[in-house]
């Protein structure tokens, strides 16, 4: 198990500014709803799976604002949340809506 200090915002309320993430080192087994450490660049990143062809994987933010693809040997682990999976990815839809809906009537995220 290891840990990664997360900046910015792009998976609150799942993960807030400066918290730390504690995510295992195990890379196989991923499915739709995920969240993982991946590298890309010189950069760790934290994003949800969205989804898998082959050794391709499609990650995003919660605010589905950026998007990778990333090969499997980019992937550093798995994060441990009561937030990830299945629970996870539907949550996320739902306050994706929300925001959504408080964006059209108040005109803000």
């Amino acid at each position: 198990m290891k840990g990664v200090r997360c900046f910015g915002t792009s998976m609150y309320p799942f993960i807030k500014n400066g918290e730390i993430v504690l995510y295992c080192e195990d890379v196989v087994g991923f499915k739709r709803g995920d969240m993982i450490v991946y590298a890309l660049g010189d950069k760790i990143y934290i994003h949800r799976i969205v989804s898998i062809d082959g050794e391709r994987f499609i990650v995003s933010n919660d605010d589905d604002i950026e998007r990778h693809v990333i090969k499997r040997e980019q992937i550093l682990g798995r994060v441990l949340s009561r937030y990830n999976g299945a629970f996870g990815y539907i949550l996320h839809f739902v306050l994706r809506y929300i925001r959504m809906v408080k964006k059209f009537f108040y005109g803000y995220n």
